[in-house]
């Protein structure tokens, strides 16, 4: 597989992860999946073989495919990650707003 081959592949599967997000629960059908991304069947069913084979995809047991816990995870960690950074922020800024308060009263 070419380097602008891989690149489509990866465009299809992101597109079809975006249109699998609001079907987490219920999941869509390979013809529902071909239509909101635009692409044919066959090329849908290969990509989303892929999407399992790396974690992201799973098929239900209604035969519809949805998103794993893992692309929730990760755009969870990244949620962590800049909540912490603004505690870490708010800290900096409480700790040199009490510095200043002590350097007046001197």
């Amino acid at each position: 597989m070419g380097k602008s081959e891989r690149r489509n592949q990866l465009s299809r599967c992101v597109s079809l992860m975006t249109a699998l997000a609001p079907h987490i629960v219920s999941g869509l059908s390979v013809t529902e999946l071909s239509q909101k991304a635009g692409l044919p069947a066959s090329v849908v069913c290969r990509d989303m073989e892929e999407l399992r084979a790396v974690g992201w995809a799973e098929k239900l047991e209604s035969g519809r495919w949805s998103l794993t816990t893992k692309p929730i995870s990760l755009a969870t960690a990244c949620d962590l990650a800049l909540k912490t950074a603004r505690e870490r922020q708010d800290d900096f800024k409480r700790n040199v707003t009490a510095g200043a308060f002590r350097l007046l009263e001197k």
